[in-house]
């Protein structure tokens, strides 16, 4: 196996984990449930409305998200695959099919170019499923690649800055590819048009892990630098993106070690922020308690628990006795 093909098989892998352990979250699947039913009862202009509403930058769920990201993650998603955290209950043939019903009656709209797009990359990441380059059939690298080429077909010539989600799904294709300066190249562009769209950040944080294409120090260098670029409140609110993002995947105490570098004063001031703008979630709430308890901060993980209650999320905690653990460390005395 070529070191290019370990990466992208570790990254697809740390991809579908990520779907595995989501949690439900409330206002992405009534986003999602409504965007579904627009789309099979063919109520296409509804369905611009909604976009067009969505890409104002106000327009978020509690915890910060854009609507938009779940708007196309649903839209793309079907039976048996998982986009964004949503579960569509319709078969792959039945979305593929009103999609492009979508964009053939509606082929100057933006809107529907981005979520058949979408579904093609849903489409190309599920069926070259998790397994190391080695163990995947040729028939799944051909339907991987037709997945990946038939999203950059449905871009080609969409406006960039008009919606933020095309620059993500741009970036997703490279990092599929492999194609390291693209990504750079890209995710500057979108950051400089759409800086408040949080999960530019988190996905580049993902891709700078020393695991997939990230040189020694970058991840370090890139999470201290969001709080310049962007800045401000929005660099605050990126800063705990990527805490919450690579919670994932790295214990809560190796994220205050020098390899990845947080500061936990700053990342409690990161959340202060997000939840005085936006609110938050309860996945995000437990991801706080995950973060106090590893920083050792006993007031502010009583301050979380307070919020959470016996309401555990499996996304942050993948197993209870982790989150009965981490509870009774914040109630001793």
């Amino acid at each position: 196996m070529t070191t290019v093909q370990r990466l992208a098989s570790l990254m697809i892998l740390s991809l579908l984990m990520t779907v595995a352990h989501a949690a439900p979250d409330r206002e992405a699947t009534d986003i999602g449930v409504k965007a579904e039913s627009l789309l099979l009862d063919g109520r296409y202009d509804d369905l611009e409305s909604i976009a067009t509403d969505y890409r104002n930058p106000n327009q978020r769920t509690t915890g910060g998200n854009a609507k938009l990201y779940h708007f196309y993650g649903a839209l793309g998603a079907y039976r048996s695959s998982q986009s964004y955290g949503y579960e569509s209950e319709i078969s792959r043939e039945t979305k593929r099919r009103c999609l492009l019903d979508w964009q053939a009656k509606r082929p100057k709209s933006v809107a529907a170019r981005i979520a058949v797009a979408e579904h093609w990359s849903t489409y190309a990441w599920t069926e070259r499923g998790g397994s190391y380059s080695n163990n995947v059939a040729p028939e799944q690298w051909e339907k991987f690649r037709e997945g990946l080429r038939l999203q950059r077909a449905t871009l080609d010539g969409v406006p960039t800055d008009m919606d933020p989600h095309v620059r993500y799904l741009q970036i997703l294709s490279a990092q599929g590819e492999s194609a390291r300066k693209l990504v750079d190249t890209l995710y500057s562009q979108a950051i400089a048009v759409h800086p408040a769209y949080f999960h530019y950040y988190s996905q580049r944080a993902d891709l700078l892990q020393s695991k997939w294409s990230g040189k020694p120090g970058e991840l370090t260098a890139y999470i201290e630098s969001v709080l310049r670029t962007p800045g401000g409140n929005d660099g605050l609110v990126a800063y705990s993106y990527i805490a919450s993002m690579l919670l994932r995947t790295i214990s809560s105490g190796d994220l205050f070690k020098s390899e990845v570098g947080f500061d936990w004063p700053t990342l409690k001031n990161a959340y202060k922020v997000r939840e005085n703008q936006y609110g938050l979630r309860n996945r995000d709430w437990n991801s706080l308690l995950n973060l106090a308890v590893a920083a050792r901060d006993r007031g502010s993980a009583l301050d979380a628990l307070d919020r959470i209650g016996n309401d555990w999320n499996p996304t942050v905690w993948t197993e209870r006795h982790y989150f009965d653990q981490a509870a009774a460390w914040a109630r001793a005395r």
